[in-house]
């Protein structure tokens, strides 16, 4: 799971899926590409374990606002559709994570448009070119995404928001958190620490002021 303390935004609307801002401390996020049927056991069972112990907390879902948005078949594309090595997920989100980093995203669709018959759904003559935009239209609209999921858990007033980091969740997790990051105009305390694979990523903040 990532991570990100924050100290509470001095104004802001209030989403309608928050709690009262006095009462939130921590906010937990399942980002895409998390499966839509089923909630997250991890996030439940944390929640309960904090509030037991007078945390209180919300639990959030952009992965079900992101499914909206872009609709059941191209959200399952990434979800499970496409063959998990091809990391289609974290290609969607890669721009909006790292913005300034250099990536050869022409290569990636090209490789893509070749292997179309190893990603469920996409048949036919024009089977490539028709996953080649689907993709597009995916890093696009995460690209948008992250903006209003960042304000919407920031809505929310908690101190600490995290992050479930699996499934293709890695890369939309942390463009959340470093757009939340710089929308509240945090910075990084200190390095994040990491592990094993699914494990806990923490990071904490302070504001500049």
């Amino acid at each position: 799971m990532n991570a990100v303390e924050t100290r509470r935004p001095r104004s802001g609307a209030i989403a309608p899926e928050a709690q009262s801002r006095a009462e939130v401390s921590v906010c937990l996020v399942s980002m895409p590409y998390a499966a839509l049927p089923r909630p997250s056991i991890a996030l439940s069972l944390l929640k309960q374990i904090l509030e037991d112990a007078r945390i209180p907390t919300v639990v959030l879902y952009p992965n079900l606002w992101f499914a909206e948005e872009v609709g059941i078949s191209r959200y399952h594309l990434c979800s499970h559709r496409a063959p998990t090595e091809f990391l289609v997920g974290e290609w969607t989100f890669a721009e909006a994570a790292f913005r300034t980093a250099p990536r050869d995203d022409e290569g990636f669709l090209k490789y893509m448009e070749a292997s179309k018959l190893r990603v469920h759904g996409y048949k036919g003559a024009d089977a490539g070119e028709r996953l080649v935009t689907d993709l597009k239209f995916l890093r696009a609209a995460a690209t948008r995404f992250i903006d209003e999921a960042a304000r919407r858990v920031l809505a929310t007033g908690a101190r600490i928001v995290g992050c479930t980091s699996t499934f293709e969740q890695h890369v939309s997790s942390l463009a959340l958190l470093r757009k939340a990051g710089r929308t509240a105009k945090l910075s990084w305390a200190k390095p994040p620490t990491t592990s094993l694979p699914g494990s806990i990523t923490s990071f904490r903040v302070k504001r500049m002021d």
